[in-house]
């Protein structure tokens, strides 16, 4: 399926100047209908949340209500340098350590996104009714996927700055204020995952469905390959299953098959 890559906000005073107004759909992934349109026009919302700040007694970001054109965009996973940072709080999901020599331990991270069809005619109507007809027709797809070359964690590597090179064209690297709070839990638990240039997909030109809206149990249920890789039912689009060999396998398999 043809589609649109929308990443998330960035925090409010972030470095970058990307906005949503100013970045275009990426063009390996979309149909020629949509060449050069801001990725603003893909957006619900009139306005959107932003971060602002973080309340660390109360381990929450402080959020404010922002024009959702305007946002800046926290463009991560990021397919220029095969990279994407996050906060690992659960280490056997993301191991710190890993020895790229290792050919028994080959490791693979998949990215996946909630998708809905979007009539041309959407052009014409408000973001109200693009919002409301879409609503359960929302499903996650398969989108992007790395093979991991190497784990960076600031836990296991201290000085992340030692790895630029590698690096460089994370968001999360590119905040500085990420690598300045080393004492700082939150920011300790920073991971930033590179992919290898062999053997990682990057960014699908096709989006793969893994699950469908079912009407009947009121929730999210696996479909096509997704019942295939541990896909749970469920009522939020969101989840992370971790694949076993074969599972990750059946990934790679149908994204060749897209191909």
């Amino acid at each position: 399926m043809d589609y649109v890559y929308v990443p998330v906000p960035e925090r409010k005073e972030a470095i970058t100047e990307r906005t949503y107004e100013s970045e275009k759909v990426f063009q390996k992934n979309t149909c020629k209908c949509f060449k050069d349109k801001p990725l603003a026009d893909f957006m619900h919302e009139n306005e959107a949340k932003v971060i602002v700040g973080y309340d660390w007694e109360k381990e929450k970001d402080i959020t404010e209500m922002s024009a959702a054109r305007s946002l800046k965009i926290h463009l991560d996973p990021e397919f220029d340098g095969l990279t994407y940072g996050d906060y690992w709080k659960n280490e056997g999901r993301i191991p710190y350590s890993f020895d790229p020599e290792d050919c028994h331990n080959e490791r693979h991270i998949f990215f996946y996104a909630g998708l809905a069809p979007y009539p041309m005619c959407f052009e014409e109507k408000t973001r109200y009714y693009m919002d409301t007809s879409q609503r359960y027709q929302r499903n996650v797809y398969l989108i992007a996927h790395f093979k991991v070359k190497r784990i960076f964690s600031i836990e296991k590597d201290k000085e992340l700055e030692n790895f630029k090179k590698d690096l460089s064209t994370n968001a999360h690297f590119i905040e500085k204020e990420h690598l300045a709070g080393l004492k700082n839990e939150h920011s300790s638990k920073l991971v930033i995952i590179k992919g290898q240039r062999k053997g990682s997909k990057g960014l699908l030109r096709k989006a793969i469905q893994l699950t469908k809206w079912s009407s009947k149990k009121g929730m999210y249920v696996p479909f096509g390959i997704g019942e295939r890789i541990g896909i749970k039912e469920a009522l939020a689009i969101r989840q992370a299953p971790v694949l076993d060999p074969k599972e990750t396998g059946l990934l790679l398999e149908a994204i060749a098959s897209e191909e």
